[in-house]
C-alpha cells in the first residue's frame, strides 16, 4: 500500500514546484522531502521525478499519479471526518494555522473558549506565514487557515474553498518618541527614505510588502536590523534605533516610547478564514469557525470588517 504522507509530498511538489517550498509547507527538511519521494518511486516502481536544469519536475507518470491520488486523499479525509463526527458529542481534532498576530489575538482566545465549552475537541495551533498556509491547507495538513493579503492582490483560492472575511487592518509606521518624525500624525513612504529600518527576514510576507513599497518609491530600505519577533522590532524603535512598519493587529505591546503614525496612502490588509468545503460539515470545525468569527468581531471594529 502506498504511503499517504509521501503521496501528499508529491502532490505538493506538483503545486509548489520546488522541494524547498514543499519542505517549508510540510514542516520538514528538503532532504527529507527528497528521500521520501525516492522511497515513493521505489514503492511505485516508477520514475516520478526528473532533473530539469537545477530543478526537479514531475514526469508524465508523476503528473498522472498526482491526478489519480488527489480525489482519493480528499475521500480519505471525508471518511475520517465522518468517523470522528459520528458521536452524539462534539469531538474530534481541529488543526488551525494562522499568521502570528492573528494567532495571538484571534485564534488563541477562540481556542481557549472552545476548550471550556467542548473539552472533547482537540486542537493543534500552528504559526505560519500566509503564503505558506494555503499550500499547507491544500495538502490537508490543516482544517482551518487564517490568512491575510494586502490591497487588491488575488488570493488564488478556487471553488474547493470557502472564504470568510474576518476583518481588515492597515499599516502603521512606528517611530521613537524622541525621533523628529514623531511630530507627524501621517507619513508617506517617501518621507522614510533616509531612515534606518528594522524589519523581519525578507522571506516573511510583511517584510516583502515593505520592500515592495520602498521599491515602488524608488529606493531600498537602509536595514539596520533583522528580527523574528514584533516585540524585538518595537524595542528597537522605542530605543530610537530605527523605524518600523506593522499592521495594527500586530501592535500589542505598551507603546510608552513609540509614536504611531498613519501610513499614507492607507494600505489595507484583508484577513480571511479559509476552509475546504467538505470540512464545513464537521461539527467540531463548525464550532471552531464560529468561535473565530466571534473573536474577530470583538477584535475588529464594525466599520473595519
Amino acid at each position: 500500500m502506498l504511503n499517504i504522507w509521501r503521496l501528499q509530498l508529491l502532490v505538493q511538489l506538483e503545486k509548489l514546484g520546488t522541494m524547498r517550498l514543499v519542505a517549508e509547507v510540510m514542516l520538514v527538511s528538503p532532504a527529507t522531502v527528497s528521500t521520501q519521494l525516492r522511497v515513493l518511486e521505489n514503492e511505485t516502481n516508477t520514475v516520478l521525478l526528473e532533473k530539469v536544469g537545477r530543478n526537479v519536475e514531475l514526469t508524465i507518470a508523476g503528473q498522472k499519479l498526482v491526478k489519480q491520488v488527489t480525489p482519493i486523499l480528499n475521500q480519505l479525509e471525508s471518511v475520517t471526518n465522518e468517523i470522528e463526527d459520528s458521536s452524539q458529542r462534539i469531538q474530534g481534532t481541529v488543526r488551525i494555522v494562522a499568521f502570528s498576530s492573528a494567532l495571538q489575538t484571534i485564534v488563541i482566545p477562540a481556542a481557549s473558549q472552545i476548550k471550556k465549552q467542548h473539552p472533547q475537541i482537540n486542537m493543534t495551533l500552528t504559526e505560519m506565514e500566509p503564503d505558506q498556509s494555503m499550500p499547507a491547507l491544500d495538502s490537508h495538513q490543516f482544517d482551518i487557515a487564517v490568512i491575510a493579503y494586502f490591497g487588491a492582490e488575488n488570493l488564488g483560492v478556487n471553488n474547493d474553498y470557502k472564504l470568510i472575511k474576518l476583518g481588515t487592518d492597515h499599516l502603521q509606521v512606528l517611530v521613537g518618541k524622541d525621533s523628529p518624525l514623531s511630530d507627524n500624525e501621517d507619513i508617506s513612504i517617501n518621507e522614510l527614505k533616509n531612515q534606518h529600518w528594522i524589519l523581519e527576514p525578507q522571506n516573511a510576507y510583511l517584510a516583502g510588502a515593505v520592500h515592495k513599497l520602498c521599491n515602488n518609491a524608488g529606493f531600498k530600505p537602509n536595514v539596520l536590523g533583522i528580527c523574528q519577533s514584533y516585540t524585538t522590532l518595537q524595542k528597537a524603535v522605542s530605543c530610537n534605533l530605527a523605524v518600523g512598519i506593522l499592521p495594527t493587529l500586530a501592535i500589542t505591546e505598551p507603546l510608552t516610547q513609540i509614536k504611531l503614525l498613519n501610513f499614507k496612502p492607507t494600505t489595507v490588509r484583508h484577513i480571511y478564514l479559509v476552509i475546504r468545503k467538505p470540512q464545513m460539515s464537521v461539527r467540531a470545525i463548525q464550532v471552531m469557525v464560529q468561535a473565530i468569527q466571534e473573536q474577530a468581531a470583538r477584535v475588529f471594529l464594525p466599520a473595519e470588517r
